[in-house]
């Protein structure tokens, strides 16, 4: 008996820490966002929100990164695309 309890607990534990690392990559990501107008590109961290990713200024340019500074290569190479501008 005691070596099914022990079964059953592993399980739990197990399930519970895949269910965690599932939700952490779920959480903030760096994107690259561009504004409309003048074609600016930053490096933005967003969260998500009811399954999307939200935020208020600009366009998606680029992205999901786990990084700030694989969203700020991005950039570099947009600039020389001229999609986006550096200032």
């Amino acid at each position: 008996m005691k070596q099914i309890a022990v079964v059953i607990i592993s399980l739990i534990l197990a399930g519970s820490s895949w269910a965690q690392g599932a939700e952490q990559s779920k959480g903030p990501k760096w994107f690259v966002l561009r504004h409309s107008q003048t074609g600016f590109c930053r490096p933005r961290l967003l969260i998500r929100i009811q399954g999307h990713y939200r935020h208020g200024w600009g366009q998606v340019a680029a992205g999901p990164y786990d990084t700030k500074d694989g969203a700020q290569k991005r950039i570099k190479a947009l600039i020389g695309q001229n999609i986006c501008t550096n200032e």
